[in-house]
């Protein structure tokens, strides 16, 4: 099994971070507890997934700002 630089040999689990639940799609973050979303499509969560990460480089936690969006 390869690792990430730094992590040790004990196994770890990953997930998918884009779900879907019935016909709408949510993606999961290590700062919330609750999935955001929804999401029309697996595009359109995707999307919102890779600026979600842009913004963490300069918020501390931009979860409550993806919350209010309109989906």
């Amino acid at each position: 099994m390869s690792h990430r630089q730094g992590e040790t040999d004990r196994p770890h689990f990953r997930t998918e971070r884009i779900v879907q639940v019935n016909d709408r799609w949510y993606f999961l973050t290590r700062e919330s507890e609750e999935p955001i979303g929804p999401f029309g499509s697996y595009n359109g969560a995707e999307k919102v997934v890779r600026d979600y990460l842009k913004d963490l480089e300069q918020y501390p936690d931009p979860t409550l700002m993806y919350r209010t969006i309109p989906h």
